[in-house]
């Protein structure tokens, strides 16, 4: 995993799979430091385990194939704001509020963030900017339509929008 992460500029994951590699390095971690005896470090180990920033960071600074360019870790969490990790430090970019009677099907949320967040880098000619020099511009932007695209789906059954969405400047005033 960590030679794909190495090769990996943008870096997009859930909160549970966030939290399955955080677990995985942190039991190596563990198993290293329990040879050495030392049962404080476990502890705090485990205890950061949980933590979400950590583990961006921690995939933020993994060691990167081409260290002149910047990686940046996006974790979705559901209903809790989205997780950005960009040089060092941590973001969080507020999720659309979607009252809970509304929501029919989350299957697909995932998929359709990643359509908004791409959509909106390639609308606004990024890709050469991120994927070429490593620079992440308006990245939060980017993650904020991501997040707006995702409150709509989870309201249908599949992937797909509602009937009665509105696709006006309104509506997604972070797109343009």
């Amino acid at each position: 995993m960590n030679q794909i992460i190495a090769n990996t500029d943008l870096l997009v994951c859930n909160d549970s799979e966030s939290l399955a590699w955080g677990s995985n390095s942190i039991n190596k971690i563990s198993d290293q430091l329990e040879h050495l005896g030392d049962d404080t470090k476990i502890e705090e180990a485990e205890k950061s385990q949980k933590n979400q920033e950590t583990i961006a960071l921690s995939l933020l600074h993994l060691p990167k194939a081409d260290s002149r360019k910047k990686r940046v870790v996006i974790i979705t969490r559901g209903t809790q704001p989205t997780l950005v990790a960009l040089e060092g430090a941590v973001h969080y970019v507020e999720v659309s509020k979607v009252p809970k009677e509304k929501v029919v099907d989350t299957n697909g949320a995932g998929d359709t963030f990643l359509g908004g967040l791409f959509s909106w880098i390639l609308k606004h000619d990024l890709v050469g900017k991120i994927f070429k020099e490593g620079s992440y511009p308006d990245i939060e932007q980017a993650v904020q339509f991501g997040n707006q695209v995702a409150g709509l789906n989870v309201q249908v059954n599949g992937v797909s929008f509602p009937e009665d969405t509105k696709w006006d400047k309104e509506a997604f005033k972070v797109w343009n």
